[in-house]
């Protein structure tokens, strides 16, 4: 699993305030997201996984370790080491993307 590079250009960002609105502000992040990226067919389709994970809302403040473990849904931050909290919420979702040539004009 890795953290998405966010696009400094457009401002899209791996973590998500309370409304799913993209932000970079530590204090506003409650949903992070993590992709997994896998070949079934070498150069020609990979599976993409996605991984989102949050806190239930009423998750404490920043000072709680959990909360700022999410608040920086940074590289390094694995959301199975907090599997022992009962607010840890995770959702997934799987796909393949097939690469498939353009015919020349």
């Amino acid at each position: 699993w890795f953290v998405p590079v966010p696009d400094p250009i457009s401002g899209e960002a791996s973590s998500f305030d309370f409304y799913g609105q993209d932000t970079n502000d530590p204090t506003q992040a409650y949903y992070c997201a993590n992709v997994r990226l896998e070949w079934l067919y070498l150069g020609r389709a990979m599976r993409a996984d996605v991984r989102v994970w949050w806190l239930r809302r009423h998750s404490g403040t920043v000072s709680d370790p959990g909360r700022a473990a999410l608040a920086q849904c940074a590289p390094g931050v694995n959301p199975a080491t907090l599997t022992n909290d009962q607010r840890l919420r995770m959702a997934y979702a799987s796909t393949v993307i097939r690469y498939t040539p353009m015919p020349a004009p």
